[in-house]
């Protein structure tokens, strides 16, 4: 009937859908791609017919998704064993909640912690050959003593750091103007010409290639990595079980593992508590840990954020709580806000300061008069100048400080953070390390300032270890589309929970493990190919961002109302006040804060530099010292009598039987308690 049926109904829309319509008739012209559509429309009705005839259990599917698992990792394991080129590791944790609406003893709301994984390839440069010193395990072991050759001078940002910086800053104020200034866009002609301009001052450092990144994802373990002893077992695991190494195999060089701050942290203590193992498998030596650049940017919008909020109470027309309320978004932690949603109120805030800024270096009154802004080079470049030195400086910052315009202050000091947290996204995209590593020489000082320790504990770790090293991957083999290592597995494992969850009886480990997570690639890959095959896959799969004008140009009428950027002594941001009380030399006279500056001082001036360089180093002290320490003296017999029946195996122990009630009653008598023996077996 189906086959009877189906070609009847595709002759039928062919024929309507290739029909002349009224408009044509009238116009005399045809419309496009109507023989396309048509074909389109016969491919679907071919491979409908073809289905029609198959028939695809359950069962059948599973086994399919449980063979593509084994491919995938007879695929990682093949280029682990083949491969040249240096490759490494990065895992995270993943957490499911089955929750049940009608909860029983046998059918209960779970929570399911399981460690995903992937492998991934290193750029082609990147061979065995070239680095086999920087793989090395004893060349890494000979270096372990130079952390302590880290010093503070050399930690301070020189004047070339400084200038590196200021210029990426600047590069940033130009685009910003050039994509959202409404009279350069609208003149299509003369930004081009001030793009042109602008391309050839771009900063450029270290870039890595733009090569396509070869990733493998493994299965998942049913295994957590949040503590040491699950951070053990995941690394075993995955190279002994899931890549099948051999312990004398994977002994041989270092073996990098990527991930964030916990994960870094649990391999480093995974060593301490192994270092005493009998051969270097065990001792882990061969695991080389390596931080990534997304929680890095995570941690770094928690600083913006804990720094420039602000309360409402306190009334500063340059916080981010007063943008926020004016725009009515929805509320966001001051310590941890949500990524995507503070990200974006940090950059409309960040745009509209920039062009109030411009208005205000123009004489404009109003932000309407951009419209008629359509400046050559020389106009557009000195503006920019002018932005960055009077509203993006520190300089300017502690200026107005100090003549007593603390809202101004305040707003330039959020410019000057915010430019360098939009700086870093964009030298992650383009793959410029050397750029990331400028703005990690501020972050190194400001995360400390904003209270992040443990990530400025990591960088001072980076500086240590590595110099102007990290991992990015590029899933398209494009330029400006790189990411970095640790967000693709987010990315990997937010597919997992939502596009391949299973449903159902499904929803298990076991599925997560043996049908789900090493598919990933495929199955996107596969969707793909599906939906441009019938003509209606979405190429511009990218995120992009829903316009904000209204909201654009209520906060410029809000900054200009406010007369933000425009100097007025006297206007003070008070310290939002709270219940916890502070003695007079630490209680804070203002709001407005400089983290770089005060994370400077809080690594000389309060010993937070020492306390990290000798954090960690205790067996190395003790080695040092041993030399003037006195001997140890061995415990005798004598140090370890209590007092009690337990010093005399022949001797004996009293035993209350009586209950706790006549206890409590307090009725103490002779004949309460009785004798017993205790022999040596019962020690």
């Amino acid at each position: 009937m189906y086959q009877t049926l189906l070609p009847c109904l595709w002759l039928l829309l062919t024929m309507l859908m290739t029909a002349s319509n009224d408009y044509e008739t009238k116009t005399g012209r045809e419309k496009e791609n109507k023989d396309s559509r048509a074909s389109s429309l016969c491919v679907c009705m071919k491979y409908t017919i073809q289905w029609n005839q198959i028939e695809l259990s359950c069962s059948t599917v599973q086994r399919g998704l449980e063979s593509l698992t084994k491919s995938a990792k007879e695929r990682a394991r093949a280029f682990v064993q083949t491969s040249t080129r240096l490759w490494g590791v990065v895992y995270d944790n993943i957490n499911f909640t089955l929750r049940k609406a009608s909860q029983r003893l046998d059918s209960t709301t779970q929570q399911l912690n399981a460690t995903t994984s992937a492998l991934f390839a290193l750029p082609s440069r990147f061979t065995r050959a070239a680095y086999a010193s920087a793989m090395s395990i004893a060349a890494r072991n000979a270096r372990e003593g130079r952390r302590r050759d880290l010093t503070l001078d050399s930690l301070r940002p020189t004047a070339e750091q400084q200038a590196r910086f200021m210029e990426a800053i600047t590069h940033n104020v130009r685009m910003i103007l050039l994509d959202l200034s409404p009279g350069i866009a609208k003149h299509r002609r003369r930004a081009r010409r001030l793009r042109a301009e602008a391309k050839k001052r771009k900063p450029v450092i270290r870039v890595l290639s733009h090569e396509k990144t070869e990733f493998y994802p493994l299965p998942a373990l049913a295994q957590e990595e949040a503590s040491v002893g699950g951070t053990i077992q995941v690394v075993l695991k995955i190279f002994v079980t899931l890549l099948g190494l051999a312990e004398e195999i994977v002994e041989t060089e270092l073996r990098l593992l990527v991930g964030d701050w916990l994960t870094i942290r649990n391999l480093r203590l995974m060593r301490d508590e192994l270092m005493d193992e009998l051969t270097s498998f065990r001792r882990m030596e061969w695991v080389q840990e390596a931080s990534m650049p997304f929680h890095f940017q995570l941690n770094a919008m928690y600083m913006l954020f804990r720094t420039h909020l602000g309360h409402p109470s306190t009334n500063n027309p340059s916080s981010l709580e007063h943008h926020r309320t004016l725009l009515r978004r929805a509320k966001l932690d001051p310590k941890k806000p949500e990524y995507n949603k503070a990200k974006e109120l940090a950059w409309h805030s960040l745009v509209a300061r920039v062009l109030d800024c411009t208005r205000v270096i123009l004489t404009y009154e109003s932000h309407t008069q951009l419209t008629k802004w359509r400046p050559k080079w020389d106009e557009f470049e000195d503006v920019v100048q002018q932005i960055v030195a009077r509203f993006a400086s520190t300089q300017a910052a502690h200026d107005a400080l100090d003549a007593g315009d603390e809202v101004l202050a305040h707003s330039i000091l959020y410019m000057r953070d915010s430019l360098m947290f939009f700086e870093f996204c964009d030298a992650i995209r383009d793959a410029d390390v050397g750029r990331m590593w400028g703005v990690y020489d501020f972050w190194v000082f400001m995360m400390r300032g904003a209270g992040c320790h443990n990530y400025a504990n990591e960088l001072l770790e980076m500086k240590a270890q590595f110099t102007h090293r990290s991992w990015l991957v590029n899933r398209w083999g494009k330029a400006a589309r790189s990411i970095p290592t640790d967000l693709y597995l987010e990315h990997n494992n937010g597919f997992l929970k939502n596009m391949f969850a299973a449903q159902g009886a499904n929803a298990s480990m076991e599925y997560v493990q043996d049908k789900s997570s090493a598919c990933v690639e495929i199955l996107r890959s596969l969707a793909q190919d599906v939906a441009t095959h019938f003509a209606v896959a979405d190429f511009k799969r990218r995120h992009h961002e829903v316009d904000f004008q209204g909201d654009l140009k209520a906060l410029l009428v809000d900054l200009a109302s406010e007369k933000v950027h425009t100097f007025q002594s006297d206007r003070r941001v008070p310290p939002h006040t709270t219940s916890r009380t502070r003695s007079k030399k630490y209680r804070p006279t203002t709001a407005v804060r400089d983290i770089l500056l005060e994370g400077m001082t809080s690594l000389v001036h309060s010993g937070m530099f020492d306390h990290w360089l000798n954090r960690g180093d205790d067996r190395d002290e003790e080695e040092e010292d041993s030399n003037d320490t006195p001997p140890i003296r061995v415990p005798t017999n004598e140090d370890f009598i209590t007092g009690t029946a337990f010093d005399d195996p022949n001797g004996r122990m009293d035993v209350e039987y009586r209950d706790d009630g006549d206890s409590m009653a307090n009725h103490t008598h002779e004949a309460d308690t009785e004798e017993v023996e205790i022999e040596d077996n019962d020690i």
